[in-house]
Order: C-alpha cells, then structure tokens, then sequence
C-alpha cells in the first residue's frame, strides 16, 4: 500500500509492545507509526518504539485521546524522543478539560500550538479532584464509585507481556532478567500468584546466584521459616 500511494501511511494506535511495531518498521510498510502510550505499554515502552522506528528511519506521531494524566505522559514521552513530529490531543474543544489538571499553565495547549513540559516532580501536574468527580457526575456516574475504586481483581490476575524475559522454575520460583542483572524470586505458589500484583506479606533479600550472578533479589511468603537460599 506505502508504494501504491503518495500519501504517507500511518497506523499503530492499537499495538502493543514494540516487538509487534518491529515487522512494520523491518518492511518499510509504513511512514510514520502512530502508537498510544496508554495503550502501547506505558511511556517507557512508548520511548523505546519511538527510537526502534528512529533506527530504521520512520518517524512517530503520537495517539492521544484521553485525559491530562495520560496528555502529559505523552508529553514527557515526545519530550524525549527525537523522531516525534506531533502529539494528538482531542480535549482543545472541551470547556471543562483543562480544568482537570493544577500545577501547569492554562490553557494546556498554547496559542503556538505546544503543550510546555513541565518540570514538577511526577508528570508534574496535580489532579483537580473537585473537577473531576463533577465530570463523573456530568455523565450522569457516581463518582463515589469511580473515581480510584477498588482495583482487588489485580490481586490474583497477572501480566507476563514477554514470555521470553521471564521463566518460571521447577520449583515454582521466578527467574528473569533486569537491566542485564539477574533476579530471582520465590512465590512458593503457583505461577498465577505474583507477587508484584498480590497483597502478601513478604520477606526480601539481596543474595547471590549460585552462577555468580550478583545482586540477585529472592523473596518469599511469610511461612513460619524462612527458606534458605543457595
């Protein structure tokens, strides 16, 4: 389709991770990727894509389409990416959007076009909770439900996005790598128990693994003993 036309082809809004960006990028299907950071694995992810389709000379045009927590993560996210060349925001129109937002100049969107970075600690913004929860109640909600209920269903779901990052042991430990180093660590449970997304009481500990790899992390449910580790 890219050399059927002369209008540069765009796509990218709903994928996620850049490994499913990677076969666009490697057969030149496409001109400029267009991936949610929302949805595309959150701002780091977002970044790395943007330098992958940098890599094999595609530019990146944000989606945006939500809320100004998610604005000024991608804000952040194109602040630091060198191959961005716009950000979407579809909230100029609305009257009560800006008012979501404190600690930033208003109007978010400047009359040059661009959102400036902020420089508070975060994404730098506060949230306007009076604002918000009258936004909730103009949608005919109740924002006693909605805004920041409950979130129990992570407390036994889990999110193993990269099969090939993480493995799980005979022994039902967890073993993985992070920023080159080797972790592990010990549920003692099945797999579907992970301790990043569960309330347990947890003991931690820096070790070393038995094949030399250092600062290696093993953490384990409270059993009455602690189980030694090698």
């Amino acid at each position: 389709m890219r050399n059927s036309c002369k209008t540069p082809i765009l796509t990218g809004e709903d994928i996620y991770l850049k490994e499913n960006f990677l076969p666009l990028f490697e057969k030149k299907a496409i001109s400029i990727c267009q991936p949610d950071l929302a949805t595309a694995g959150g701002l780091l992810e977002t970044k790395k894509i943007g330098d992958l389709a940098m890599e094999h000379g595609i530019a990146m045009a944000m989606h945006m389409a939500g809320t100004p927590v998610a604005l000024f993560a991608a804000v952040h996210c194109t602040a630091a990416t060198e191959n961005v060349l716009v950000l979407e925001h579809h909230g100029v129109d609305n009257p009560t959007y800006d008012d979501l937002a404190e600690g930033v100049p208003k109007p978010l969107l400047g009359k040059d076009g661009y959102v400036p970075v902020p420089d508070g600690p975060g994404l730098g913004i506060e949230l306007n909770e009076k604002a918000i929860k009258e936004s909730i109640r103009r949608r005919g909600l109740d924002p006693d439900k909605l805004f920041f209920p409950p979130t129990d269903q992570w407390n036994t779901e889990r999110s193993l996005d990269r099969q090939w990052s993480r493995l799980w042991q005979p022994d039902n430990s967890y073993f993985g790598w992070c920023s080159g180093r080797c972790y592990m660590m010990e549920t003692h449970s099945p797999p579907p128990a992970v301790i990043a997304r569960s309330r347990l009481s947890i003991n931690c500990r820096v070790t070393n693994h038995p094949n030399g790899f250092g600062g290696a992390i093993a953490a384990q449910r409270h059993r009455g003993h602690p189980r030694k580790h090698a």
